[in-house]
């Protein structure tokens, strides 16, 4: 019989009071319909933490306070939870302070409290988003400004909400596929290392005492054992050099920039997926943008600064212009080369019969799919390719090493 789990939960009571607590549940559907069946409006439902320690909690906090910063977790979480509220025709300032009263991080509960009061003296919501940049970008300032003018601001934050959960979960799956090999590959050069600068010394003077030729395989492994013991500070000051070259043009180089942008999308196999991605959440934002009656000219201005690729920019921008100059959307996605024939072909059907939200919604769910196969696949390839390596170059300074002692007998 399946495990019952706690669950913490926030919500409204039927008073309009903030409320909490823990209940006992399988999954998150059992705790909603317990909550409902109270006639509880659920804000926030997570798996409690168990274990925790006062230290940790501390910790947080002050880490919190010293960046003044607000994780992106967070901030998703306060979308959907602002889009809960609205959804239930709770007035906009009294759902923002009752927000206020739920926050538990410092730093939001203090930026909540400044666009309530904001908002109170007038001001529109998208207005006072985008004096707060740092958190909340131009397409989420550009949506909400479509949703308080066309009446539809409760689904505009429910599709910002979506929208950020499903880029978060592309990061995490980008981080995934780079991070794993990065961190098994890092770890193995520093094992190599040490064993060329500790143990290989030693088994040469052992080996010195035999008073015959060692095999090339080994002379090599122990000429590179002292050039690294000799040059290894050189070494690694170059890495060190060639790091920070590599941040400085990244952050200073505009040329830079783009020669990387172009590299990242003709890799094999990540290309792919890079390129998959970023027609994702194009076609993911123009879904969203165009029942709220968005113009396609101003849609790919938003779109255009949440994709971080300088190939996909500029080629957006050159959609935009063509649209500008007359051209249909199909010549105007074509001429990009930025999409595949497959996407061309749903945004052919789309413009002629007058569903291009439906058929940009194809194209994102079709991508979604495509993307997590080929990443769920590259893991799958790269376990075997790690371990190839891990092997080639520990096992071949093991080997190496050992082959005198193979070959004792001819030596002695």
């Amino acid at each position: 019989m399946p495990t019952k789990k706690i669950y913490s939960w926030h919500g409204i009571d039927p008073d309009g009071k903030q409320v909490s607590g823990e209940l006992s549940a399988l999954n998150l559907a059992e705790v909603n319909i317990a909550l409902e069946a109270k006639h509880i409006l659920p804000l926030r439902v997570t798996k409690a933490k168990s274990g925790e320690s006062v230290f940790k909690i501390a910790f947080s906090m002050f880490r919190n306070f010293r960046s003044q910063a607000i994780p992106q977790k967070i901030l998703r979480d306060f979308t959907q939870e602002l889009a809960i509220l609205v959804n239930a025709s709770i007035p906009f300032v009294s759902a923002l302070a009752i927000m206020e009263k739920g926050a538990a991080e410092m730093n939001l509960k203090s930026l909540i409290a400044e666009i309530k009061h904001k908002i109170e003296r007038g001001e529109s919501l998208s207005s006072v988003l985008r004096q707060y940049s740092k958190y909340f970008d131009a397409l989420f300032c550009g949506l909400v400004q479509v949703g308080e003018e066309s009446g539809s601001l409760d689904q505009m934050l429910t599709y910002l909400a979506k929208y950020q959960s499903k880029i978060a979960e592309d990061k995490r799956c980008l981080k995934k596929i780079l991070l794993y090999p990065c961190l098994v590959l890092s770890f193995a050069l520093i094992i190599t290392a040490a064993l060329l600068i500790f143990v290989v010394p030693e088994l040469q003077s052992m080996f010195a005492n035999f008073g015959a030729t060692l095999p090339l395989y080994t002379r090599c492994i122990i000429d590179l054992a002292h050039a690294l013991r000799s040059y290894g500070w050189i070494f690694l000051l170059f890495i060190i050099f060639l790091g920070y070259s590599f941040c400085y043009l990244k952050k200073r180089n505009q040329n830079f920039v783009a020669f990387l942008d172009r590299l990242v999308l003709r890799l094999p196999y990540f290309g792919e997926i890079f390129r998959g991605t970023y027609v994702s959440r194009i076609a993911r934002v123009l879904a969203i943008t165009f029942p709220a009656g968005l113009p396609l000219q101003e849609a790919l201005d938003l779109v255009v600064e949440i994709i971080p690729n300088v190939v996909y920019k500029n080629g957006l921008h050159g959609i935009r212009d063509a649209l500008l100059r007359g051209e249909s959307i199909f010549d105007a996605f074509t001429r990009s080369d930025l999409f595949s024939p497959r996407v061309l072909e749903l945004v052919a059907i789309g413009a002629e019969s007058g569903s291009l939200d439906a058929m940009f919604h194809k194209i994102t769910c079709f991508y979604d799919e495509e993307i997590s196969y080929k990443v769920s696949t590259l893991q799958t390839v790269l376990e075997p390719v790690i371990m190839v390596v891990l092997g080639v170059l520990i096992g071949g300074i093991v080997i190496g090493m050992y082959l005198p002692i193979f070959q004792l007998g001819k030596i002695m």
